[in-house]
């Protein structure tokens, strides 16, 4: 009976080290993964700015607007959401992003341009197109 108790108790101490080197790799991946990420969006070229996905049913598209977070809030506002701030503000997300997905019509063409909270706008690198938007400006467009 006491070799048992000694063969369980080594038995306990392997598995307690494989549950420690477990959780010690598993912070280090975090913080490269952390690390990575920093190094990989250092600029917004490094980041998918509009995702399409065609739904299940094929009759929608998801479209997702993605863009760092800098530090202020943005809003998207487009045909889609009848340029209304109430409907297109970015959500923070883990990665340091922000996004907002809205669920379109596939083949429908829309214009758009995000706003940060200081009331400045500006347009999407990845959009498809640009268009005059009568403001001497232009807004980006899109065909979902």
């Amino acid at each position: 009976m006491r070799r048992t108790a000694v063969c369980a108790r080594l038995a306990a101490s392997v598995r307690m080290r494989r549950v420690a080197l477990y959780f010690t790799y598993s912070l280090v991946a975090a913080q490269y993964r952390r690390c990575a990420l920093a190094d990989n969006h250092s600029s917004t070229k490094d980041i998918i700015m509009i995702k399409r996905e065609v739904a299940r049913n094929k009759k929608e598209v998801k479209v997702t607007f993605v863009q760092p977070l800098n530090g202020q809030s943005i809003v998207v506002l487009g045909d889609f959401n009848s340029w209304d701030p109430a409907k297109g503000k970015l959500v923070k997300r883990a990665n340091g992003t922000a996004s907002l997905t809205v669920t379109m019509e596939p083949g429908t063409k829309v214009q758009f341009r995000y706003m940060r909270e200081d009331g400045s706008w500006f347009n999407d690198e990845a959009a498809d197109a640009y268009a005059p938007n009568g403001f001497g400006e232009t807004n980006s467009v899109i065909v979902a």
